[in-house]
Protein backbone atom coordinates (compact mmCIF):
# COMPACT_ATOMS: atom_id res chain seq x y z
CA UNK A 1 0.00 0.00 0.00
CA UNK A 2 1.82 3.09 -1.26
CA UNK A 3 -0.63 5.80 -0.32
CA UNK A 4 -3.42 6.20 2.17
CA UNK A 5 -5.89 8.98 2.73
CA UNK A 6 -7.34 10.72 5.77
CA UNK A 7 -9.94 13.45 6.19
CA UNK A 8 -12.12 15.12 8.81
CA UNK A 9 -14.80 16.74 6.65
CA UNK A 10 -17.82 16.83 8.96
CA UNK A 11 -16.79 19.45 11.52
CA UNK A 12 -14.23 21.46 9.59
CA UNK A 13 -15.42 25.06 9.60
CA UNK A 14 -12.64 27.51 8.61
CA UNK A 15 -11.98 28.66 12.17
CA UNK A 16 -11.03 25.19 13.40
CA UNK A 17 -9.28 23.70 10.39
CA UNK A 18 -5.87 24.30 11.92
CA UNK A 19 -7.08 22.53 15.09
CA UNK A 20 -8.20 19.57 13.01
CA UNK A 21 -4.80 19.59 11.31
CA UNK A 22 -3.07 19.52 14.68
CA UNK A 23 -5.37 16.75 15.88
CA UNK A 24 -4.46 14.69 12.84
CA UNK A 25 -0.77 15.40 13.39
CA UNK A 26 -1.04 14.08 16.95
CA UNK A 27 -3.03 11.07 15.81
CA UNK A 28 -0.59 10.36 12.98
CA UNK A 29 2.26 10.36 15.48
CA UNK A 30 0.46 7.76 17.58
CA UNK A 31 -0.32 5.69 14.48
CA UNK A 32 3.35 5.67 13.56
CA UNK A 33 4.25 4.48 17.05
CA UNK A 34 1.65 1.72 16.59
CA UNK A 35 3.38 0.72 13.32
CA UNK A 36 0.42 1.62 11.12
CA UNK A 37 1.70 1.64 7.55
CA UNK A 38 1.85 4.92 5.61
CA UNK A 39 -0.42 7.27 7.54
CA UNK A 40 -0.74 10.37 5.33
CA UNK A 41 1.15 13.49 6.23
CA UNK A 42 -1.92 15.71 6.09
CA UNK A 43 -5.70 15.68 5.83
CA UNK A 44 -7.24 15.70 2.36
CA UNK A 45 -9.63 18.56 1.64
CA UNK A 46 -9.51 18.75 -2.16
CA UNK A 47 -11.54 15.58 -2.84
CA UNK A 48 -15.33 15.50 -2.30
CA UNK A 49 -16.01 13.72 0.96
CA UNK A 50 -18.29 11.10 -0.57
CA UNK A 51 -15.40 10.09 -2.85
CA UNK A 52 -13.03 9.96 0.11
CA UNK A 53 -15.38 7.65 1.99
CA UNK A 54 -15.33 5.20 -0.93
CA UNK A 55 -11.56 5.40 -1.42
CA UNK A 56 -10.00 1.94 -1.33
CA UNK A 57 -7.01 3.29 0.63
CA UNK A 58 -9.00 5.26 3.20
CA UNK A 59 -7.26 5.08 6.56
CA UNK A 60 -9.34 7.52 8.59
CA UNK A 61 -12.34 9.75 8.08
CA UNK A 62 -15.65 10.78 9.61
CA UNK A 63 -18.99 10.28 7.93
CA UNK A 64 -22.67 11.01 8.48
CA UNK A 65 -24.77 8.26 10.03
CA UNK A 66 -27.22 7.97 7.14
CA UNK A 67 -24.66 7.38 4.35
CA UNK A 68 -22.89 5.02 6.72
CA UNK A 69 -25.88 2.65 6.76
CA UNK A 70 -27.46 3.42 3.40
CA UNK A 71 -24.52 3.42 0.97
CA UNK A 72 -21.26 2.73 2.83
CA UNK A 73 -22.30 -0.30 4.87
CA UNK A 74 -20.18 -2.76 2.89
CA UNK A 75 -17.55 -0.21 1.77
CA UNK A 76 -16.13 0.84 5.13
CA UNK A 77 -15.52 -0.37 8.66
CA UNK A 78 -16.47 1.44 11.83
CA UNK A 79 -13.59 2.61 14.01
CA UNK A 80 -15.35 4.46 16.83
CA UNK A 81 -17.85 7.21 17.59
CA UNK A 82 -16.51 10.49 19.00
CA UNK A 83 -17.95 12.01 22.14
CA UNK A 84 -18.46 15.78 22.21
CA UNK A 85 -19.09 18.06 25.18
CA UNK A 86 -21.76 20.31 23.69
CA UNK A 87 -25.46 20.80 24.50
CA UNK A 88 -27.48 18.16 22.68
CA UNK A 89 -24.85 15.44 23.03
CA UNK A 90 -24.94 12.58 25.52
CA UNK A 91 -22.00 10.21 25.31
CA UNK A 92 -21.68 9.04 21.69
CA UNK A 93 -25.18 10.28 20.88
CA UNK A 94 -26.23 13.63 19.46
CA UNK A 95 -29.30 15.39 18.18
CA UNK A 96 -30.29 18.18 15.82
CA UNK A 97 -31.68 21.55 16.78
CA UNK A 98 -34.61 22.86 14.77
CA UNK A 99 -33.82 26.54 14.33
CA UNK A 100 -35.75 29.57 13.16
CA UNK A 101 -35.62 33.35 13.48
CA UNK A 102 -36.52 35.28 16.61
CA UNK A 103 -39.36 36.98 14.73
CA UNK A 104 -41.22 33.78 13.80
CA UNK A 105 -44.10 32.56 15.97
CA UNK A 106 -43.57 28.80 15.83
CA UNK A 107 -42.65 26.94 19.00
CA UNK A 108 -42.45 23.39 17.63
CA UNK A 109 -41.72 21.69 14.31
CA UNK A 110 -45.45 21.24 13.64
CA UNK A 111 -45.93 25.01 13.69
CA UNK A 112 -43.79 25.28 10.54
CA UNK A 113 -45.68 22.88 8.29
CA UNK A 114 -46.12 24.46 4.84
CA UNK A 115 -43.34 26.98 5.61
CA UNK A 116 -40.13 26.90 3.53
CA UNK A 117 -37.55 24.56 5.03
CA UNK A 118 -33.80 24.36 4.29
CA UNK A 119 -32.00 21.02 4.32
CA UNK A 120 -28.29 20.52 3.80
CA UNK A 121 -28.79 17.29 1.82
CA UNK A 122 -31.31 14.54 1.21
CA UNK A 123 -28.87 11.98 2.65
CA UNK A 124 -28.07 13.96 5.80
CA UNK A 125 -29.10 12.35 9.07
CA UNK A 126 -28.94 15.57 11.07
CA UNK A 127 -30.34 17.92 8.42
CA UNK A 128 -33.05 15.82 6.78
CA UNK A 129 -33.62 12.30 8.09
CA UNK A 130 -33.94 13.43 11.70
CA UNK A 131 -36.94 15.54 10.65
CA UNK A 132 -38.48 12.57 8.86
CA UNK A 133 -38.02 10.53 12.03
CA UNK A 134 -39.90 13.23 13.94
CA UNK A 135 -42.64 13.34 11.31
CA UNK A 136 -42.74 9.58 10.73
CA UNK A 137 -43.04 10.50 7.06
CA UNK A 138 -41.37 12.20 4.12
CA UNK A 139 -40.65 15.94 4.09
CA UNK A 140 -42.66 16.47 0.92
CA UNK A 141 -45.85 15.54 2.79
CA UNK A 142 -45.46 18.41 5.23
CA UNK A 143 -43.48 21.11 3.42
CA UNK A 144 -44.32 22.65 0.05
CA UNK A 145 -40.96 24.39 -0.32
CA UNK A 146 -37.79 22.41 0.41
CA UNK A 147 -34.55 24.29 -0.25
CA UNK A 148 -31.35 22.30 -0.71
CA UNK A 149 -28.52 24.33 0.83
CA UNK A 150 -25.57 21.95 0.52
CA UNK A 151 -24.34 22.48 4.08
CA UNK A 152 -25.45 23.28 7.62
CA UNK A 153 -23.82 26.71 7.57
CA UNK A 154 -25.68 27.53 4.37
CA UNK A 155 -28.96 26.31 5.88
CA UNK A 156 -28.39 28.65 8.82
CA UNK A 157 -27.71 31.49 6.38
CA UNK A 158 -30.92 30.75 4.46
CA UNK A 159 -32.97 30.98 7.66
CA UNK A 160 -31.19 34.12 8.81
CA UNK A 161 -31.81 35.79 5.43
CA UNK A 162 -35.48 34.73 5.25
CA UNK A 163 -35.15 32.31 2.37
CA UNK A 164 -36.32 29.55 4.72
CA UNK A 165 -38.19 29.63 8.01
CA UNK A 166 -36.76 26.50 9.61
CA UNK A 167 -33.81 24.10 9.36
CA UNK A 168 -32.39 21.16 11.31
CA UNK A 169 -28.79 21.71 12.41
CA UNK A 170 -26.45 19.17 13.94
CA UNK A 171 -25.95 20.28 17.55
CA UNK A 172 -22.15 20.04 17.28
CA UNK A 173 -22.12 22.22 14.17
CA UNK A 174 -24.49 24.68 15.87
CA UNK A 175 -22.22 24.91 18.89
CA UNK A 176 -19.09 25.39 16.78
CA UNK A 177 -20.74 28.16 14.77
CA UNK A 178 -22.16 29.76 17.92
CA UNK A 179 -18.69 29.73 19.48
CA UNK A 180 -16.55 30.68 16.47
CA UNK A 181 -19.01 32.59 14.24
CA UNK A 182 -21.57 34.17 16.63
CA UNK A 183 -22.61 36.71 13.97
CA UNK A 184 -23.86 33.83 11.80
CA UNK A 185 -26.61 32.92 14.27
CA UNK A 186 -27.63 36.44 15.26
CA UNK A 187 -31.41 36.72 15.34
CA UNK A 188 -31.89 32.93 15.39
CA UNK A 189 -33.29 30.61 18.04
CA UNK A 190 -33.81 26.92 18.72
CA UNK A 191 -37.49 26.01 18.42
CA UNK A 192 -37.41 22.22 18.75
CA UNK A 193 -35.03 19.28 19.03
CA UNK A 194 -34.66 16.05 17.10
CA UNK A 195 -34.27 12.56 18.54
CA UNK A 196 -31.05 11.39 20.13
CA UNK A 197 -29.09 9.43 17.52
CA UNK A 198 -25.65 7.77 17.33
CA UNK A 199 -23.00 10.35 16.46
CA UNK A 200 -20.99 10.78 13.29
CA UNK A 201 -18.69 7.76 13.14
CA UNK A 202 -15.00 7.55 12.41
CA UNK A 203 -14.50 5.06 9.57
CA UNK A 204 -11.81 3.29 7.58
CA UNK A 205 -11.76 1.30 4.34
CA UNK A 206 -13.32 -2.17 4.34
CA UNK A 207 -9.86 -3.54 3.50
CA UNK A 208 -8.41 -2.33 6.82
CA UNK A 209 -7.82 -5.36 9.00
CA UNK A 210 -9.08 -5.75 12.54
CA UNK A 211 -5.64 -5.43 14.11
CA UNK A 212 -5.15 -2.04 12.45
CA UNK A 213 -8.57 -0.88 13.60
CA UNK A 214 -7.64 -1.77 17.17
CA UNK A 215 -4.43 0.23 16.75
CA UNK A 216 -6.36 3.24 15.44
CA UNK A 217 -8.76 3.01 18.39
CA UNK A 218 -5.84 2.86 20.84
CA UNK A 219 -4.11 5.76 19.09
CA UNK A 220 -7.27 7.87 19.33
CA UNK A 221 -7.55 7.07 23.01
CA UNK A 222 -3.90 8.05 23.57
CA UNK A 223 -4.40 11.41 21.86
CA UNK A 224 -7.52 12.15 23.86
CA UNK A 225 -6.02 11.10 27.20
CA UNK A 226 -2.77 13.05 26.69
CA UNK A 227 -2.93 16.06 28.99
CA UNK A 228 -0.74 17.99 26.57
CA UNK A 229 -3.64 17.91 24.09
CA UNK A 230 -6.23 19.25 26.53
CA UNK A 231 -6.34 22.77 25.08
CA UNK A 232 -6.56 21.44 21.52
CA UNK A 233 -9.38 19.05 22.37
CA UNK A 234 -11.25 21.78 24.22
CA UNK A 235 -11.21 23.86 21.05
CA UNK A 236 -12.77 20.91 19.20
CA UNK A 237 -15.11 20.09 22.12
CA UNK A 238 -13.92 16.49 21.81
CA UNK A 239 -13.76 14.50 25.05
CA UNK A 240 -13.62 10.82 24.10
CA UNK A 241 -14.59 7.95 21.84
CA UNK A 242 -16.90 4.98 22.26
CA UNK A 243 -17.22 1.83 20.21
CA UNK A 244 -20.81 1.28 19.11
CA UNK A 245 -21.92 -1.75 17.15
CA UNK A 246 -22.83 -1.06 13.53
CA UNK A 247 -26.34 -2.34 14.24
CA UNK A 248 -26.93 0.63 16.57
CA UNK A 249 -26.79 2.91 13.52
CA UNK A 250 -29.07 0.69 11.48
CA UNK A 251 -31.64 0.35 14.25
CA UNK A 252 -31.73 4.10 14.92
CA UNK A 253 -32.78 4.98 11.38
CA UNK A 254 -35.71 2.62 11.09
CA UNK A 255 -38.16 3.46 8.33
CA UNK A 256 -35.99 6.21 6.83
CA UNK A 257 -34.05 3.46 5.06
CA UNK A 258 -37.12 2.29 3.14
Amino acid sequence: MNSRIASLPMYDIPEIRHFNDTFWSQLRHELQIAKIQNPPQSLTRTVPYNQIWMHQDLLFSQTCGYPFVSSLWDQVKLIATPVYSVPGCSGPYYRSWLISRDDTDGKKLKDFYDKPIAINGWDSLSGCKTIELMLNGHLETYFDTILLSGGHAKSIDMVQHRLADIAAIDCVTWHLIKHYQPHAIKGLRIVDSGPSLPGLPYITAASTDVSEIHCIQSSLTNVIKDSNNRDLLNKLFLVGIETLDKSVYMDSLGDTLK
